[in-house]
């Protein structure tokens, strides 16, 4: 991938045919769409937020003629690779000119909060439409296990699937953020993403915002809401803690000169049971933030003296 990414920013060509090339690889196997959305923000790091937009445009336009041509779609073909790279340049360029992820995240908390109210409002009932959404799978699922599923478990599952959706939402932006800056230390400065990686810590902010979600969350509950705005929000929050936690991981591993083996198993785990394994992260940012047991805001006052 680092030769790809390497012909990619040898000129505008290169990286609007590689952007094109892996977002119609995306259209058979999804995980190509997160390549081209980090080349759209590895060009972003490097070369700014107007080669960015140069790039995105560029390409949305041959894939819309592309995709009037090859499946009689309208124009508005154009709108679903502005709607995955327009992001990730808000996201990247803050990044370009420093290695604090807190800005960037404040965008990502801010979009899918924003993705989830219109969500919301557009839809209505949510648990209805999710409920539509799975009833299928839940039909199947019951006739092939002999199993049955109330109506009420059907609704809890509902809401659900509607957290994990913008859990996946959000992690898809931060991992190909993550992925793009990768790549660019991979190519003009080696080993430096891992080490930037092992130095995120969010602000006490994050904790007192927190704090409040979850005083609302837990009124709201007992005013009788099932799937309360509060509880995006909460979702939200902690999944920036996880990544956190992730950071302090990496850097216990680092310190102690562990195995890359200990890694592996934590994705593995992270994979297999992430209800578990992004709590527990989650709780260890938190901490993290609270007692900054890796002394990083200590060693950063230290510079600034």
């Amino acid at each position: 991938m680092e030769r790809v990414a390497r012909f990619a920013m040898s000129g505008p060509l290169a990286a609007i045919s590689v952007v094109l090339l892996f977002l119609l690889l995306g259209l058979l196997f999804a995980p190509f769409f997160v390549i081209s959305s980090a080349i759209i923000a590895l060009v972003t790091l490097r070369q700014g937020y107007t080669e960015g937009l140069k790039i995105t445009i560029s390409a949305s336009v041959l894939y819309c003629g592309f995709s009037i041509l090859a499946f009689n779609q309208s124009l508005i073909g154009i709108v679903f690779p502005l709607m995955m790279w327009l992001p990730l340049i808000m996201l990247a360029y803050p990044l370009r000119q420093s290695q604090n992820y807190q800005f960037s995240f404040v965008l990502i908390a801010l979009l899918i909060a924003g993705y989830s109210l219109l969500f919301r409002v557009v839809v209505g009932d949510l648990q209805g439409f999710w409920t539509n959404k799975i009833q299928a799978v839940v039909d199947i699922i019951s006739a092939e296990a002999a199993l049955d599923f109330s109506a009420a478990q059907v609704r809890h599952l509902s809401g659900q699937i509607h957290i994990w959706w913008l859990i996946f939402l959000e992690c898809a932006l931060i991992v190909t953020l993550f992925y793009a800056r990768y790549l660019q230390s991979k190519l003009y400065n080696p080993g430096g993403f891992a080490e930037e990686f092992k130095k995120i810590q969010l602000s006490t902010f994050w904790l007192w915002l927190l704090l409040v979600v979850i005083i609302l969350n837990v009124f709201q509950r007992a005013g009788g809401s099932e799937l309360p705005l509060t509880g995006d929000l909460l979702a939200i929050l902690l999944v920036f803690f996880s990544f956190q936690g992730l950071s302090v991981v990496h850097f216990r591993n680092h310190m102690q000169g562990l195995s890359v083996g200990w890694l592996v198993g934590v994705y593995v785990f992270l994979f297999l049971v992430p209800q578990v394994v992004g709590f527990i992260l989650a709780v260890t940012g938190i901490f993290d933030t609270l007692t900054d047991f890796r002394a990083l805001r200590q060693t950063a006052n230290k510079k600034d003296e």
